[in-house]
């Protein structure tokens, strides 16, 4: 299995290097077929984490007038700010019923 599998399987790479700092390494020798992937994946983790953040605290919604990152970072392995578009791509959480997307890429 490459180490680009591996990635988009969330497995560590090897080496002793951490997935963020292999895929900031090796962003500029992904296909923008592959950017497009592991930025889904990212999606894919935002939408969970918030699912679970919702659920989680369903019953102070009233009270929660926006969703941030930092509500989001605990459910995701390496924090929010671990989520990298390797296209260049900003992520927006969105409010509660909306899907977060990304600026490059879209959302799901």
């Amino acid at each position: 299995m490459t180490e680009l599998e591996k990635i988009k399987q969330e497995e560590a790479p090897s080496g002793g290097m951490s997935r963020e700092q292999f895929m900031q390494m090796a962003g500029s020798n992904y296909s923008e077929e592959d950017k497009k992937i592991l930025c889904h994946n990212n999606i894919r983790k935002i939408r969970t984490a918030k699912e679970r953040f919702l659920q989680e605290n369903i019953d102070q919604l009233n009270e929660i007038e926006e969703i941030t990152n930092e509500h989001l970072a605990p459910y995701i392995r390496g924090g929010f700010t671990s989520l990298i578009c390797q296209s260049g791509g900003e992520y927006t959480i969105g409010e509660k019923e909306q899907k977060p997307q990304c600026s490059s890429h879209g959302t799901l």
